[in-house]
Protein backbone atom coordinates (compact mmCIF):
# COMPACT_ATOMS: atom_id res chain seq x y z
CA UNK A 1 0.00 0.00 0.00
CA UNK A 2 2.88 2.65 0.08
CA UNK A 3 2.75 5.06 -2.54
CA UNK A 4 0.00 7.87 -3.48
CA UNK A 5 -3.37 7.60 -4.48
CA UNK A 6 -5.32 10.39 -5.73
CA UNK A 7 -8.30 10.46 -7.06
CA UNK A 8 -9.67 10.27 -11.17
CA UNK A 9 -13.39 11.52 -11.74
CA UNK A 10 -14.39 10.68 -15.84
CA UNK A 11 -17.86 11.30 -16.29
CA UNK A 12 -19.23 10.73 -20.20
CA UNK A 13 -23.15 9.94 -19.90
CA UNK A 14 -24.61 8.29 -22.44
CA UNK A 15 -20.95 5.82 -22.80
CA UNK A 16 -19.46 5.21 -19.40
CA UNK A 17 -21.69 3.47 -16.74
CA UNK A 18 -21.35 4.59 -13.45
CA UNK A 19 -18.91 2.40 -11.46
CA UNK A 20 -15.70 2.25 -9.07
CA UNK A 21 -12.02 1.00 -10.92
CA UNK A 22 -9.76 0.97 -8.46
CA UNK A 23 -6.61 -1.17 -10.41
CA UNK A 24 -3.65 1.09 -10.03
CA UNK A 25 -2.83 3.20 -12.70
CA UNK A 26 -0.71 6.16 -13.75
CA UNK A 27 -1.16 10.03 -15.23
CA UNK A 28 1.08 8.55 -18.28
CA UNK A 29 -1.82 6.64 -18.94
CA UNK A 30 -4.18 9.37 -19.41
CA UNK A 31 -2.98 10.80 -22.58
CA UNK A 32 -3.39 7.28 -24.32
CA UNK A 33 -6.25 6.56 -22.73
CA UNK A 34 -7.85 9.92 -24.34
CA UNK A 35 -6.23 9.13 -27.62
CA UNK A 36 -8.04 5.92 -27.11
CA UNK A 37 -11.57 7.39 -26.81
CA UNK A 38 -11.43 9.70 -29.58
CA UNK A 39 -10.52 7.44 -31.88
CA UNK A 40 -7.07 8.72 -32.97
CA UNK A 41 -4.46 6.29 -33.85
CA UNK A 42 -0.71 6.60 -33.48
CA UNK A 43 1.09 7.46 -37.02
CA UNK A 44 3.38 4.41 -37.74
CA UNK A 45 6.75 6.13 -37.94
CA UNK A 46 5.36 8.02 -34.11
CA UNK A 47 7.85 6.83 -31.56
CA UNK A 48 6.01 4.60 -28.89
CA UNK A 49 4.06 6.57 -26.03
CA UNK A 50 4.84 6.20 -22.10
CA UNK A 51 1.68 5.04 -20.83
CA UNK A 52 -1.41 2.25 -21.91
CA UNK A 53 -4.78 2.82 -22.29
CA UNK A 54 -6.93 2.44 -19.68
CA UNK A 55 -10.63 2.64 -21.68
CA UNK A 56 -11.08 -1.40 -21.15
CA UNK A 57 -11.37 -0.66 -17.17
CA UNK A 58 -13.50 2.25 -17.77
CA UNK A 59 -16.04 0.15 -19.97
CA UNK A 60 -15.70 -2.59 -17.12
CA UNK A 61 -14.12 -4.98 -18.98
CA UNK A 62 -11.41 -7.73 -18.29
CA UNK A 63 -7.79 -5.72 -17.68
CA UNK A 64 -5.01 -7.08 -19.40
CA UNK A 65 -2.20 -7.82 -17.13
CA UNK A 66 -0.18 -4.78 -16.37
CA UNK A 67 2.91 -3.62 -18.85
CA UNK A 68 5.04 -2.27 -16.21
CA UNK A 69 5.59 -2.18 -12.69
CA UNK A 70 3.78 1.59 -11.19
CA UNK A 71 5.83 2.91 -8.56
CA UNK A 72 6.90 6.82 -7.01
CA UNK A 73 10.23 7.80 -5.75
CA UNK A 74 11.32 10.31 -3.99
CA UNK A 75 15.42 11.32 -4.54
CA UNK A 76 17.09 12.98 -1.38
CA UNK A 77 18.19 15.76 -3.26
CA UNK A 78 14.58 16.32 -4.06
CA UNK A 79 13.86 17.54 -0.34
CA UNK A 80 14.02 20.90 0.39
CA UNK A 81 14.53 20.24 3.84
CA UNK A 82 14.12 18.29 6.83
CA UNK A 83 16.60 16.02 8.18
CA UNK A 84 18.54 13.53 5.90
CA UNK A 85 17.41 10.28 5.13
Amino acid sequence: ENGVRSPLFIRWPGHLEPREVTTPTDAVDLAPTLLDLAGVRAAKDSPPMDGSSFLARLEGQEDPPPAAAIFNYAHRGWLTSGPPY
